[in-house]
């Protein structure tokens, strides 16, 4: 038995792995980006990225394939 994260296991099902989900998912967890107070380039440039991303449907196409159900 593991424990893993839901997008992980899936994807190593996808890829053949001899493995099966078990029960329904116990925990729904939100992601982010950690980006130190000192560093607000680094935080202005993924937000700005972010932003792009939604805006064109990348992150859309990104979701679908990593996160969806």
């Amino acid at each position: 038995a593991v424990i893993s994260d839901y997008p992980i296991a899936t994807n190593f099902i996808k890829q053949g792995y001899d493995l099966r989900l078990a029960g329904e998912k116990f925990a729904v967890e939100d992601y982010g980006i950690a980006v130190s107070k000192d560093n607000p380039e680094l935080l202005q440039k993924l937000n700005s990225g972010l932003q792009t991303i939604k805006a064109n449907g990348q992150y859309d196409m990104i979701y679908e394939k990593w996160f969806k159900d």
